[in-house]
């Protein structure tokens, strides 16, 4: 089992620097580069961190990746061609927008990818998209939509701005400016409850749910429709999706740890648990997601 020490160092999450003046780089090949960026002070409550990628030449880039779910949204901008979104579930449509809101999923998706991919991508905190846009999160949730069908008024004003800027501290600047007067016009919409409520299920993984209405001073009912609303998918839901990216992370980083391990100390009922649950989020076994690690997903995932 683990102690004190090897739990500490099973979790690595990805090296940034605080400020938009500095960036946390990661490069996959020499022509991809993938820049990180922390949001202003005031924003941090909404905004996870946002991050920039650019492949210049894409002759050796695979065009399709596969996703799980991270328990953030994103708020995402294609500069050079679009990226399609393509749901496992054939029920879900296939999309491609310059601009878009991607809700909380709840199973695996795929990216298919061009040629020219420069992209600007917002994580949103689990809770955000009501906040920012006053809409029911679960509305969302495992589906991409345009941007231009939310607030079209936005769309256009924030994607000229973004297309001429000249570099990415100007981008998040504007990115910024535009997040702050969608905080201020629909400051109703933000629930302090249900920010408690989601840092109290990120940071008890291995508890069960069952505090949530005392800690939201509502009932049971009211607790599990709130966040519905306010998230998009369940209480229960977005604890198996944190505990799983918990999981990932530390097999990711750590491979040297036992399955019975991980699965013990993370809350999962025994390793069966914890492998089904991979399997739904990832569609493979641990053992064998990482055989053939998606080299992409990592990025998408929550870290």
């Amino acid at each position: 089992m683990f102690g004190k020490k090897e739990a500490q160092t099973m979790e690595k999450p990805v090296k940034t620097y605080s400020g938009i003046n500095k960036t946390g780089i990661r490069y996959l090949e020499d022509n991809i580069s993938i820049r990180y960026f922390h949001p202003a002070a005031d924003l941090r409550l909404f905004i996870k961190y946002y991050w920039i990628v650019q492949v210049k030449d894409t002759k050796n880039f695979s065009k399709l990746s596969q996703i799980s779910p991270s328990g953030y949204p994103e708020l995402i901008f294609h500069f050079g061609d679009c990226v399609s979104v393509c749901c496992l579930d054939e029920r879900i449509p296939n999309v491609s927008y310059d601009s878009f809101i991607a809700g909380q999923i709840t199973q695996p998706i795929q990216l298919q990818f061009k040629n020219n991919i420069r992209s600007l991508c917002v994580k949103l905190q689990p809770y955000a998209l009501k906040a920012l846009f006053n809409i029911k999160s679960s509305e969302f949730t495992n589906r991409a939509t345009s941007l231009n069908e939310i607030n079209p008024k936005m769309k256009k004003n924030i994607y000229d701005q973004l297309s001429v800027a000249n570099n990415d501290n100007m981008r998040i600047g504007i990115i910024e400016n535009h997040l702050r007067k969608l905080l201020k016009t629909n400051s109703d919409s933000i629930n302090p409850e249900t920010c408690d409520a989601v840092n109290y299920l990120k940071n008890n993984i291995n508890r069960n749910t069952g505090g949530l209405d005392q800690l939201m001073h509502v009932s049971n009912r009211t607790m599990q429709r709130r966040i519905m609303q306010n998230v998009g998918i369940s209480p229960k839901m977005l604890e198996r999706i944190f505990r799983f990216n918990k999981a990932y992370h530390f097999l990711k980083h750590n491979r040297n740890f036992d399955l019975q391990d991980v699965s013990f100390y993370l809350g999962y009922y025994d390793l069966s648990h914890l492998i089904n649950e991979f399997k739904e989020f990832t569609g493979r076994s641990p053992v064998n997601y990482f055989k053939k690690e998606d080299m992409y997903n990592s990025f998408f995932a929550g870290i």
